[in-house]
């Protein structure tokens, strides 16, 4: 490996002036920037250079400039930069108005204090006679130097850069030097992206930390998890399970819109649909290989879709299985799914949401369920709502965890639906239910009364049960009901609890849950009964 020594007399020396006083030497080619070995001055784009301008005149730290001066025999130095050529370049041509901010920017109010002055532009004395301060806040977009009020123009002119110089140089250090400056690796897309979450990257973070599908699955580990793979995917599957409608290829501007709409609860979501999702695929290596980084957000979505169809999990392994054994060969319009997939960027809207809606086909073909069928968002009424959220508010919903969005709309009416009887509880009835408006007061009251009752079972069973989720709370209600109409509601609880204890895989459609309760706790009294004969 190549030894350069430093010159005996190089020294360093960590210092700073203002910025209007460092142009002014680049300016007078006191201080130069185009040293051979240095990269060409257009390494920064747009977006790059407006924001360095922003972070100048907000006043915020930059990285220290390193200035190499030049030894040359019987002659003067000279004095380079050698690193941070492209903020000297910003600086230097947004101070001669070369051009003009960009629209997209970031911080890019300017609060300041200046003197207040009237209509003539007079300044505004106390009665003392000291000028009246004011707080005022300026829009850097579009603006150019010279648009700037006089009180920024200075805050941007005294700048106090900080500069590193070594002096008593030779060619040959200074291209040392500029090697050493640059010996580092940007942020690529993904780690840049997470510095916009600024709240939501903690819950992103604590998944990818502790789920066992970023902890265990192959493809999450090595360079996929040093390059932030696992937090990229949590950042598309919000945007495409929440936010569709929202969704861009620019990862930084996907961030922004989770970090200002994301909520903990979507996030909770979508850690348990990860770690169900993780139980399906753990030992088969070539379903694993599905959920790799450039498809996961995709699988993630479909499973949301999948867990609305109330079916066990296992299910949507028959699926995957299906899916990998020649399943993704079928043509649904004309294409397969590697025909819809083809060459196009992974990241292109009509490509993630063509596979998605290709899939989403694909499943509900194998499962033989009319799409029709499936509500993606209720049309609700004012009643219904009110009910809804009284709903969501009890004391037994608010300690299960209450679902989001539409999920919380479907428990919600399942459970007024048990209470009136119903049988049929698809996405098609709750709308045609909640749409008809038939319900009376007293099946609301009814509903109060039997939520209080599974509320003061839960009280009896410790966490964690599997049963004392939201999803059951329908079929709960319905069995309590079944008890009060039969006057047996006072042998409920000795049975619940030992029921709950053993139903470790609850079914998740609602009638066939509650059929199985009302089998199985006539079967208790029948021997209890027996017992007792």
């Amino acid at each position: 490996m190549l030894c350069i020594k430093p010159n005996k007399n190089e020294k360093m020396v960590r210092d700073q002036k203002f910025l209007k006083t460092l142009l002014g030497k680049l300016d007078r080619g006191e201080i130069r920037r185009d040293f051979w070995l240095q990269r060409k001055s257009t390494q920064w784009n747009n977006q790059i250079r407006d924001q360095a301008i922003v972070t100048t005149v907000q006043g915020e730290d930059i990285d220290p400039v390193k200035i190499c001066e030049e030894i040359r025999e019987g002659k003067p130095s000279q004095k380079w930069i050698v690193d941070g050529g492209n903020r000297f370049e910003a600086w230097n041509t947004f101070y001669n108005n070369v051009f003009a901010l960009g629209k997209n920017l970031e911080n890019y109010i300017v609060p300041y204090e200046a003197t207040k002055k009237d209509e003539n532009g007079n300044v505004v004395k106390d009665e003392d006679g000291y000028p009246i301060m004011e707080e005022l806040e300026f829009d850097l977009r579009g603006k150019r130097y010279k648009d700037l009020p006089m009180e920024l123009k200075e805050r941007f002119n005294n700048y106090k850069v900080i500069y590193v110089e070594h002096s008593n140089c030779t060619e040959s250090r200074m291209g040392y030097h500029i090697r050493r400056y640059n010996n580092q690796k940007n942020m690529n897309k993904n780690q840049k992206s997470v510095t916009y979450m600024e709240q939501t990257a903690k819950w992103t973070k604590e998944i990818t930390s502790s789920n066992p599908f970023f902890k265990e699955l192959p493809c999450y580990h090595g360079a996929s998890e040093k390059n932030s793979d696992p937090e990229r995917v949590m950042l598309d599957t919000a945007m495409i399970i929440f936010f569709k409608d929202e969704w861009k290829s620019n990862a930084e501007k996907n961030a922004l819109y989770v970090e200002t709409n994301g909520e903990k609860d979507q996030f909770n979501l979508l850690d348990n649909y990860l770690g169900r999702m993780y139980v399906l695929v753990e030992d088969d290596d070539e379903l694993s290989k599905l959920f790799e980084k450039k498809d996961a957000p995709m699988w993630i979505a479909l499973f949301d879709k999948f867990s609305k169809l109330e079916m066990d999990d296992s299910k949507f392994k028959e699926f995957l299985k299906a899916f990998v054994g020649g399943l993704r060969e079928t043509k649904i319009n004309g294409e397969s799914f590697d025909e819809i997939k083809g060459n196009k960027s992974t990241k292109n809207r009509n490509t993630i949401f063509g596979k998605l809606e290709y899939l989403e086909s694909l499943m509900m073909d194998f499962f033989s369920i009319n799409k029709e069928d499936i509500v993606e968002s209720f049309e609700t009424t004012d009643r219904f709502d009110a009910f809804a959220t009284k709903f969501e508010n009890t004391e037994l919903m608010e300690a299960l965890g209450v679902p989001m969005g539409n999920d919380i709309d479907r428990i919600a009416a399942q459970t007024l639906m048990t209470v009136c009887g119903k049988t049929d509880f698809s996405d098609k009835a709750i709308q045609e239910f909640i749409t008809a408006d038939e319900y009376t007061e007293d099946n609301i009251e009814d509903v109060d009364l039997y939520l209080d009752e599974v509320n003061e079972w839960s009280l009896e069973l410790p966490a964690g049960t599997t049963l004392l989720k939201a999803k059951y709370v329908p079929a709960m209600v319905g069995f309590v009901k079944y008890t009060y109409d039969n006057d047996t509601n006072t042998d409920a609880l000795n049975w619940f609890k030992d029921y709950a204890f053993q139903c470790t895989k609850p079914e998740n459609d609602v009638q066939k849950l509650l059929n199985d309760m009302k089998e199985d706790f006539n079967s208790y009294l029948t021997y209890k009964e027996n017992k007792t004969a």
